[in-house]
């Protein structure tokens, strides 16, 4: 498959579906697929018309994984009439994380940051492990260089 007008085309070598009900594109050694890009949009509309699901399409990137503990969770239990308080969202952490550490205010996130223990199983929990992604190896290895970031105002 030629990519358009390009200084030097890049041909797809393989395009094949796999577990996850993704396609995944691969090029010719040699050639990078970061040039298939401006396709993204054309493929999306394709795969739009063949299936109902709504598709993301994005550049296949290594990701670096980190895992911090002793994470407060938001969730505590009320004695009074037995209910917890929701743990806090993927979203709320997200926040947490790129305003208190200036280490990562221009970082990307791969992986939104998640409890590792399914949150019905945080209601009785004051604090638990968290894993997120960054795209940045120079961060993530920053970040295990300082041993800690701040999460609702403690040294995680």
């Amino acid at each position: 498959m030629d990519t358009g007008r390009m200084e030097s085309p890049t041909w797809i070598a393989t395009a094949k579906w796999n577990l996850h009900g993704n396609l995944v594109l691969t090029v010719l050694p040699g050639q990078s697929a970061e040039t298939l890009e401006p396709l993204f949009f054309s493929l999306n509309e394709f795969y739009m018309t063949t299936h109902a699901k709504p598709q993301k399409t994005t550049l296949n990137e290594k990701w670096n994984k980190l895992v911090m503990d002793g994470v407060p969770t938001g969730a505590k239990q009320r004695f009074d009439n037995g209910l917890g308080t929701k743990p806090f969202t993927p979203e709320e952490m997200e926040a947490e994380l790129t305003t208190y550490n200036p280490i990562l205010h221009n970082a990307k996130l791969a992986a939104p940051p998640r409890f590792l223990v399914h949150p019905a199983d945080l209601a009785s929990k004051a604090e638990s492990s968290i894993t997120f992604a960054v795209f940045n190896k120079d961060t993530a290895d920053q970040i295990l260089s300082e041993q800690y970031l701040n999460l609702f105002g403690k040294a995680c």
